[in-house]
């Protein structure tokens, strides 16, 4: 079977269970104040560049493997806390 990354196959539920309610509104603010921004998208990985409010923007990559996803970030908590902003 071919998984394929998109909003349909992006399990949404999934990662917003993993995440904390403090990180998934934070994530929501960023979006509707236009700070994400996808760069790359392509079958298996997305790409996105995250401004942020103080220093430089960082970069949150979404890969999809069979039916899984991972999510990594380059900000200061990603490393740490797995799904961050």
């Amino acid at each position: 079977m071919l998984y394929l990354l998109t909003a349909e196959t992006l399990p949404v539920d999934q990662l917003l269970n993993t995440a904390m309610p403090k990180i998934v509104q934070q994530g929501q603010e960023i979006y509707q104040k236009g700070r994400a921004k996808i760069e790359q998208c392509e079958p298996t990985t997305a790409t996105i560049t995250i401004e942020e409010l103080t220093g430089p923007a960082v970069q949150a990559v979404v890969r999809l493997a069979g039916n899984q996803v991972s999510v990594t970030c380059s900000c200061r908590y990603g490393y740490a806390w797995g799904l961050c902003q």
